[in-house]
């Protein structure tokens, strides 16, 4: 059986995937795809049980005839608001992601994190906790997130944490945000994912006009999504994340892969994603999508 562990920083479309698998279960099960929630996950591994819960939990699965097992364990790589607090991008990505990987036994074919841009991660994070009743960040406290350090922290830490099992990163822009996109990847391009639900967008950050509500004043002034960075500020984090991606597609020291559009493993030019559509697109599930498992 397959198995993968998917984490990645908070503000990347979790929701709207774990939503997207939710309501295609059956048909994914059909098909030899199984899912654990992040809710399943964490009664799993809660307590001193949690290694028998899981093995069995496992083998379980594995009888029922699942091929690909996907879990989901976002949290793995901290919250919003630990990210906010530590002026870091995912801080938790090493030691529990060490501690999931050992519940797992060495079982997992594959850690898959997912990233997204710093600027937009960070604009994200704010407007949700702006929302929730944080103060808006002051300028001492933009300048803090713009020095904060890049991906590759977190792909080393992750890429150690991972113990032997082949670490995937998959960009939230290019991929991660659209869940069927995301799952082609996971599984490995065994399937033609689903359509149904695949262009819901659950969970997204407040707009201006949101957040002016919230505060009780006219700021921050404008429409539509908010950026607290100014342009050298901006420019600056996306340089930095321009780097990032340039040295995962290098190869990233051996330690990930990054995932294309233009194939999923290197040296298959044969095997591309589903087509990506316009978000709001209703689409009805196809059976003839689902291909043969390799």
């Amino acid at each position: 059986m397959d198995i993968v562990l998917q984490i990645g920083a908070p503000r990347c479309a979790h929701a709207t995937f774990h939503a997207y698998m939710a309501g295609n279960a059956g048909l994914l099960r059909r098909h030899g795809i199984g899912f654990w929630g992040p809710e399943r996950l964490r009664a799993l591994t809660a307590g001193d049980r949690a290694p028998g819960r899981v093995a069995l939990a496992l083998e379980k699965a594995e009888r029922s005839g699942i091929r690909h097992l996907v879990a989901s364990a976002p949290s793995v790589c901290g919250s919003a608001r630990d990210s906010l607090r530590t002026s870091r991008i995912c801080p938790g990505a090493g030691g529990r992601l060490d501690r999931v990987m050992t519940l797992f036994a060495g079982r997992v074919t594959r850690v898959a994190l997912v990233i997204r841009a710093p600027d937009r991660f960070w604009a994200s994070a704010l407007s949700v906790a702006v929302g929730l009743g944080r103060t808006l960040p002051e300028s001492r406290d933009l300048a803090r997130l713009t020095a904060a350090g890049g991906w590759r922290d977190t792909v080393e830490r992750a890429a150690r944490a991972a113990a032997g099992a082949e670490l995937v990163v998959l960009a939230h822009e290019e991929i991660a945000a659209l869940p069927d996109r995301r799952l082609w990847h996971l599984t490995g391009g065994a399937l033609l994912p689903p359509l149904t639900q695949a262009r819901e967008w659950l969970n997204p950050a407040p707009d201006m006009a949101a957040l002016r509500r919230t505060t009780g004043t006219e700021e921050p002034a404008g429409e539509g999504r908010w950026m607290p960075f100014g342009p050298r500020a901006r420019a600056l984090l996306r340089d930095r994340y321009s780097e990032d991606l340039l040295w995962l597609a290098a190869g990233a020291n051996g330690l990930a892969r990054l995932a294309t559009e233009r194939g999923n493993r290197p040296g298959e030019a044969g095997a591309h994603p589903p087509p990506g559509e316009t978000r709001g697109r209703r689409d009805d599930i196809e059976e003839g999508r689902m291909v043969g498992h390799r």
